[in-house]
């Protein structure tokens, strides 16, 4: 079963590339070079409120950038951890590379 998952960082949507317990890893529109960021992640009618530090970023195209961000122990992070642990998302490492072409 496909579950949908939606991704705001300071308030903008961007395409999650994967996920794990520990970061994220997206691509965004004109990507600030912040180093703290705020992260909402929209997941089978819950949201969860992370924070994260952007580990790393780099141009995959015109204005659009790859970014690497890991997340911070604080907010919704706990319950993240647990809906990718009950297995709700699919992967054998726990990382979810997720294709939404």
């Amino acid at each position: 079963m496909a579950v949908k998952l939606e991704l705001y960082v300071d308030g903008s949507p961007v395409k999650i590339l994967n996920i794990s317990e520990t970061g994220v890893r997206y691509i965004a529109k004109d990507e600030l070079d912040t180093e703290s960021v705020d992260l909402t992640l929209q997941c089978q009618g819950q949201a969860f409120r992370l924070r994260g530090r952007r580990a790393w970023g780099e141009s995959v195209g015109p204005s659009h950038t790859a970014v690497g961000v890991a997340f911070q122990e604080e907010g919704d992070l706990s319950k993240l951890k647990n809906l990718l642990a009950e297995g709700t998302l699919q992967g054998g490492d726990r990382t979810r590379d997720l294709d939404f072409s």
